[in-house]
């Protein structure tokens, strides 16, 4: 099967994320709670909700820096220690970014989201991607892996494993850790 981040990180599920990761993240949690609670981002949330109804009452901005994230937001301002918990620190600074920096219409809302822990196998075939200066980010070449007509034979349909368990156990310690001041809830 593909080992994905998903299947790192779901080994890290297992270590508990300890009092100081639960005191930056609650913290983060409750500056996040208190932007969700202001008035323009319920406008925000009823302005989307007529766009998406077909009845909009205005133009909608979203601004969204891409891959250009970690420019704005850096890896090593994150508190966090547990790989998990540096990962839903990242979420909760984002949104606080958004609020702080970006002047679009994305609202703010009082839930935290847990993503599904799903595995996606490759096609039989990976394409390898060429950098510039750095690695993982920016511009890139692709390495085409279908060369010729015998690299077909390689193809093979993409296989989607959803772990269920191990969602459910980051929604339990998202519960835990915030749900007294998020509504916590599976996405992705």
């Amino acid at each position: 099967m593909y080992t994905s981040a998903n299947t790192r990180l779901r080994l890290d599920d297992r270590v508990r994320i300890g009092a100081h990761d639960r005191c930056v993240l609650r913290e983060l949690a409750k500056r996040v709670a208190e932007i969700a609670a202001l008035p323009i981002q319920a406008e925000r949330a009823r302005l989307w909700k007529a766009l998406n109804s077909l009845t909009p009452e205005r133009t909608m901005v979203l601004t969204t820096p891409e891959e250009g994230w970690h420019e704005l937001m850096f890896e090593s301002d994150l508190q966090c220690e547990a790989p998990l918990a540096r990962r839903w620190e990242w979420g909760l600074r984002w949104q606080i970014y958004r609020h702080e920096h970006i002047y679009d219409d994305y609202p703010c809302t009082d839930f935290f989201n847990v993503r599904w822990v799903v595995d996606v196998s490759d096609y039989g075939v990976r394409e390898a991607r060429i950098y510039g200066e750095i690695v993982g980010l920016g511009a890139y070449k692709i390495e085409p892996p279908i060369k010729s007509a015998r690299d077909f034979d390689k193809l093979r349909p993409r296989r989607i494993f959803v772990d269920h368990e191990t969602t459910s156990r980051r929604v339990e310690m998202a519960e835990d850790i915030l749900g007294d001041i998020l509504r916590v809830r599976k996405r992705g």
